[in-house]
């Protein structure tokens, strides 16, 4: 018998690798014109520059929050470690930190293509799967946006955890659990939606019914345990808590139209938002295909339940952790950012190519080749549509407020990007415009900072802050701030002969910074222009006390005891100290004294 010949395409299946990481490499090159949007890119690469440019500053990525602080609970080094390797090449250019994003991407399609025939699928299924999601727009938001970089990390940390976990559980090497151990923890500094990896393999071990408990896989859940207990550790020190934020099951059951609207952006992914808001009819788009694919999966045929089951866990699991959390203003800004759908998304991948029937992937047919490549143009045409949104912060901001300007937070976001710029007159028309549509104490906080920093108009300031803290915007620096401005107007009052009132104005700021030195100090004074000596007393006696070291207080005392009493030991006695501080004589009793 003749053997037969062997099929030439089955050939192109051999450089489905490269396939996987050329066509989204070519794809995204473009993003290199990209720039920075100003929303957390400007923070976390701009401001945190000096940081992140030091590499002697990486153990300190691991000891402070994403923001390199420890003022909220998001904890992804990795990000930043990706961010530090963009800086070591292009300082601020945001190239540098594009092309990561970029190169990560694609190895996460890499990742993928992998565990896809590790799961079962053909080759067929795992080309086209890999493909579709390494193109797909709902997707592309997660690579344009620097940002986002967590979520690409997590991507590719988690499937790569996964794939060797499936290699360890079928061939129990010590390098495949290391190398899982290796990713999973990657994954766990990337995002803190990894939490869900232990119950992915768990309900993978059911699915396929493997034994749960054995030696080795007892050795690999006390090393996730250890793991886990490692970073809970880490994260609880590094960070710190969202004060107004709701956060749990109230928060999720909240957010619950998030997951119909995945599902619709994932299988409707044309002409996205880059700030989406809830939307009625992607929320009504999802339920509806959420119906058809339950009834798709029922009646198939050729179906792979182990699979399907195992997409949803994974759609769910890295969904819900997303959702744990519902910021104070999601009302007047964005409820969900469609980078979070990027892991997720995957798991409707799986369910998707698990009901597909094998004749609907064939390559080798013409017709789907030619639907398959329309369908690769489509996703490819509507993803460079979708950069064009991000190619600087006014184009950025510029669509965000296209599809929703009736959301004050849009239009604080986009005047905070032209303060950075010092364009502090369209700033200031885009914060009147975020109070028109709602009022928060942090659009009158920034109305003041222009109306003293810019304008030098202390009263509109003073008015601005009492209705920003009024309303509970009582940060220390706006604490700082207010103080500072109740000084400053109160010496312009002071210029003015309005004593009275820039003793008011004064007394104000000591409420907020009862130790004020410099407040203490502008009371006393005023005091004394009103006549009310005995308290201007009181208060330079206070300042002794406080800080002995200010011996302006001292002269003060000093001179109100030798020119108005008849205490000459007082006045005596506050003149050495004065002079002990380091004061001159001769300012208390002229020249020749």
């Amino acid at each position: 018998m003749k053997k037969a010949k062997p099929d030439p395409f089955d050939r192109f299946f051999n450089y489905s690798r490269i396939i996987v990481f050329l066509i989204p490499f070519t794809l995204y090159l473009s993003v290199l014109n990209l720039g920075y949007v100003y929303f957390d890119d400007d923070v976390l690469v701009l401001e945190n520059q000096a940081k992140i440019s030091n590499p002697a500053n990486l153990g300190n990525l691991f000891t402070t929050d994403v923001f390199l602080g420890k003022t909220v609970p998001y904890y992804r080094p990795l990000l930043n470690v990706a961010l530090m390797i963009g800086a070591q090449f292009g300082g601020t250019d945001p190239k540098a930190y594009h092309l990561v994003s970029v190169l990560i991407h694609c190895l996460s399609c890499l990742s993928l293509l992998w565990l896809l025939s590790l799961l079962g699928f053909s080759k067929a299924k795992s080309l086209i799967g890999a493909l579709l999601f390494s193109l797909h727009p709902l997707i592309a938001n997660a690579v344009f946006w620097i940002p986002a970089l967590n979520d690409l990390l997590i991507t590719l940390f988690g499937v790569l955890s996964f794939a060797y976990f499936i290699k360890f559980t079928r061939k129990k090497s010590g390098v495949s659990l290391f190398l899982h151990l290796l990713f999973f923890t990657a994954a766990f500094f990337s995002k803190e939606s990894a939490i869900a990896l232990p119950f992915l393999f768990l309900i993978y071990l059911f699915l396929k019914k493997q034994r749960t408990i054995d030696p080795q896989k007892m050795l690999l859940y006390v090393s996730w345990l250890i793991i886990i207990i490692g970073w809970f550790f880490l994260r609880k020190s590094a960070t710190g808590v969202l004060q107004n934020d709701e956060q749990g099951l109230s928060a999720i059951l909240k957010n619950l139209p998030f997951l119909p609207e995945i599902v619709a952006r994932f299988f409707l992914p044309f002409d996205l938002a880059v700030m989406p808001v809830f939307s009625v009819f992607y929320t009504l788009a999802g339920l509806i295909i959420i119906l058809l694919f339950t009834t798709v999966i029922f009646l198939s045929k050729q179906k792979n339940t182990p699979v399907i089951l195992l997409g949803l866990a994974w759609f769910m699991a890295f969904a819900i952790p997303n959702m744990f959390i519902r910021q104070f203003n999601t009302s007047d800004s964005f409820d969900y950012i469609e980078h979070r759908a990027c892991l997720p998304s995957i798991g409707l991948l799986f369910m998707l190519l698990a009901i597909l029937p094998e004749a609907w992937v064939d390559l080798k047919k013409r017709q789907i080749q030619i639907i398959f490549a329309l369908l690769m143009v489509t996703f490819s045409f509507f993803t460079l549509l979708q950069e064009r949104k991000y190619k600087d912060a006014e184009a950025f901001w510029g669509s965000v407020l296209k599809v929703s300007p009736d959301r004050a937070w849009f239009h604080h976001f986009y005047g905070r990007y032209y303060f950075k710029q010092q364009d502090f007159v369209k700033f200031e028309e885009q914060l009147h415009e975020a109070v028109r549509l709602k009022e928060y104490g942090i659009f009158y906080y920034n109305l003041g900072m222009i109306e003293l920093m810019r304008k030098k108009n202390f009263e509109g300031a003073f008015s601005y802050f009492t209705k920003a803290i009024e309303m509970g915007e009582t940060k220390p620096d706006v604490m700082r701030n207010f103080v500072n401005l109740c000084i400053e107007s109160s010496n312009a009052l002071a210029k003015k002969g309005e004593y009275a009132k820039a003793a008011e104005r004064v007394e104000i700021a000591l409420k907020y910074d009862p130790a004020n030195i410099e407040v203490i100090m502008n009371i006393a004074l005023f005091s004394i222009n009103q006549g009310k000596n005995q308290k201007a007393v009181a208060l330079w006696r206070q300042v002794t006390q406080i800080d002995p070291s200010i011996i302006g207080a001292y002269k003060n005392l000093s001179l109100y005891y030798s020119n108005n009493t008849n205490l000459k030991d007082s006045a005596s006695y506050f003149a050495a100290l004065y002079v002990k501080g380091g004061g001159k004589a001769e300012d208390l009793y002229g020249k020749g004294r």
